[in-house]
């Protein structure tokens, strides 16, 4: 589907920035993509038709630790 959020194939549209990640949609979800729970908030946003980015976020590298994302959630 064109334009589908389950699509892998399109670029990412979130932009670090010193207070935490922008995004051109206004919503990004920070996620990784082995987790269910993100899978099933993607789904819920693809249902209701809301425009969002993705931040994949690994959590076997730890990345939820490093210090761009506590900027942004300070319980990691």
């Amino acid at each position: 589907m064109k334009g589908s959020i389950l699509s892998h194939n399109e670029p990412q549209k979130a932009v670090a920035t010193p207070q935490g990640v922008a995004s051109m949609s206004g919503i990004v979800l920070h996620g990784f993509w082995r987790s269910s729970s993100t899978h099933r908030v993607r789904i819920a946003l693809a249902l209701k038709g809301i425009p969002h980015s993705l931040c994949s976020i690994h959590l076997g590298r730890r990345e939820q630790l490093e210090e761009a994302f506590l900027a942004i959630n300070p319980a990691g």
